[in-house]
C-alpha cells in the first residue's frame, strides 16, 4: 500500500562491483578458477549499495538500463526478504496475478558452448522435482520457444546478449540461432 523511494549509492561504485561480479560469474560458468569468495564479497557490496534497507514488506525493483545486468537473486538482502525484479512497472502490475497460479510445468534448456549448462539444468530440475518438466528434444530455436510457451517457469542455461537499452531485442543462443526477447513477449 505504501511506496517509498530509496536513494542509491553512486552509480560508478555500483558499476564497478557489478562488472566484477559479472566477470566472476562468467569465469565460474566456464570452470575457470574458484571465485566463490569473491562472488560473495561483490554480492554483499551490491546488496549494501542497492538494497540498503528492506523491511519485511514485499519490494519491487524496476531497474534502470544500467542496473538490468545486476544478478539480483544473488544479493543477500533479496534472499532474506520478498523481492521482485520486473522490467517495467506495467509488466509487474499485469503479471502479479500470475504469481498466485501453481507451477505445473518447468521448462529447462541446456544450450551449447556453456561448460556448466547440463549440470545447472540438472540442479534446477532437482529443485523442481515435484512438478513435471518440459525439456525440448533439441535446443533449436523453434523447440525452445515451444517449450517456453508450455511452461509455467522456464530456466535456460545458455549464452546470450542484452541489447543496450531495449530488452525486447536481447538474445539467447540455443543450438541453431537466436531467441529474441520480442519473441518471448509474444508468448
Amino acid at each position: 500500500d505504501a511506496a517509498s523511494l530509496v536513494e542509491l549509492a553512486p552509480m560508478q561504485e555500483v558499476a564497478t562491483h557489478r562488472a566484477h561480479l559479472s566477470r566472476l560469474l562468467r569465469e565460474l560458468g566456464i570452470g575457470v578458477g574458484e571465485p566463490l569468495a569473491a562472488i560473495d564479497r561483490h554480492a554483499v557490496e551490491l546488496s549494501r549499495l542497492l538494497l540498503p534497507r528492506l523491511d519485511d514488506a514485499p519490494t519491487v525493483i524496476v531497474p534502470t538500463a544500467g542496473l538490468m545486468a545486476v544478478p539480483w537473486g544473488l544479493l543477500p538482502a533479496s534472499s532474506a526478504n520478498p523481492v521482485t525484479v520486473a522490467p517495467s512497472l506495467n509488466h509487474w502490475v499485469t503479471t502479479a496475478a500470475l504469481d498466485e497460479q501453481p507451477v505445473r510445468v518447468v521448462g529447462l534448456v541446456a544450450g551449447p558452448g556453456l561448460a556448466s549448462a547440463t549440470s545447472e539444468v540438472e540442479a534446477i530440475a532437482d529443485v523442481w522435482r515435484h512438478v513435471a518438466d518440459a525439456r525440448p528434444t533439441s535446443a533449436s530455436v523453434e523447440d525452445v520457444i515451444d517449450m517456453i510457451g508450455r511452461s509455467d517457469v522456464a530456466h535456460l542455461a545458455c549464452h546470450g546478449e542484452r541489447a543496450k537499452g531495449d530488452g525486447r531485442f536481447a538474445q539467447m543462443r540455443p543450438d541453431d540461432g537466436n531467441v529474441i526477447g520480442f519473441e518471448l513477449l509474444q508468448l
